[in-house]
């Protein structure tokens, strides 16, 4: 039992640096050979934020239009 408890908090009180290593320090390369610069800039926008930031979108089907943007909107205020 007292094994258990210690790998188990060891884990968790190292999992954070063990994490953050070599994981967005290495650039990724687009897929594409020849992609756009506008691509290229959106791939190192979310590297650069990666393990920072939160990134969120709304989507919209075409039957309901706007109906989840705007639900969106007067729920959050934004």
């Amino acid at each position: 039992m007292k094994t258990c408890f210690f790998k188990t908090t060891l884990l968790l009180l190292l999992f954070p640096f063990v994490a953050s290593i070599g994981i967005a320090a290495t650039p990724i390369d687009p897929v594409t050979p020849n992609a756009l610069p506008e691509t290229v800039a959106l791939l190192e926008l979310f590297q650069s934020i990666s393990g920072t930031n939160i990134l969120t979108g709304q989507h919209n089907y075409p039957a309901t239009m706007d109906k989840n943007s705007k639900f969106a909107k007067k729920f959050i205020g934004k």
